[in-house]
């Protein structure tokens, strides 16, 4: 997109993974489907997309809950299904629901390269994700995750219900996803991007 708008070659570095505390935390006993996601505001997130899509997958599967992690000062629960509102979370603590869960989802309608989506890939978590144009960087629909058009909720519950009744399906991603977040850590794109400095120190032209 950038060669395409400015006629210009350029280096893209992605968001790293801090793998020190994003990562698998061991199997965890559980009386309920987790489903987590990360409620921003920002119309671009889906959120109302996301609300809708758990309201079918409720009426499929009620041994669900869904983990609602956000920042949104007056964020209050739809009360449609049973939902769990964890405010103002640290990494720490995310990763550690993450671990706790049985998938991610997120439905962005466009990212650049989105970060929650590898965090939780880096626990281990499969992850039910919207083609938000940036994602392409880094998911691959049935291989590290299950990819569904933006702003459809029916497509996006199907795709929720799929990892959870099929448990070999959610394994498979679950652990192609991780491998992908390896590719992705803080410290590869720190190296990527003293190489891209030094390249400008160096040689200032080829960069343009």
């Amino acid at each position: 997109m950038l060669a395409k708008r400015h006629r210009r070659k350029g280096i893209v570095i992605n968001p790293g993974v801090d793998t020190n505390i994003f990562y698998p935390r061991g199997p965890q006993k559980r009386d309920r489907e987790i489903i987590t996601h990360i409620a921003h505001s920002g119309y671009w997130k889906g959120l109302s997309d996301t609300i809708e899509a758990i309201r079918y997958v409720y009426k499929e599967c009620e041994n669900i809950e869904l983990v609602t992690i956000t920042r949104i000062p007056d964020y209050k629960p739809c009360g449609d299904f049973p939902e769990r509102v964890i405010r103002n979370a640290n990494s720490d603590e995310i990763a550690k629901q993450h671990s706790s869960a049985s998938l991610f989802v997120s439905s962005s309608i466009f990212e650049g390269c989105p970060l929650s989506p590898l965090e939780a890939m880096a626990c281990g978590l499969p992850c039910v994700l919207t083609r938000s144009t940036g994602i392409d960087d880094y998911a691959v629909d049935r291989y590290n995750c299950i990819l569904v058009p933006p702003k459809n909720p029916e497509a996006l519950a199907k795709g929720i219900l799929s990892v959870l009744r099929d448990k070999d399906l959610a394994k498979k991603i679950g652990k192609d996803g991780l491998e992908t977040a390896k590719r992705f850590t803080w410290e590869k794109m720190v190296d990527k991007f003293e190489k891209v400095l030094k390249n400008v120190s160096e040689n200032r032209k080829d960069i343009c």
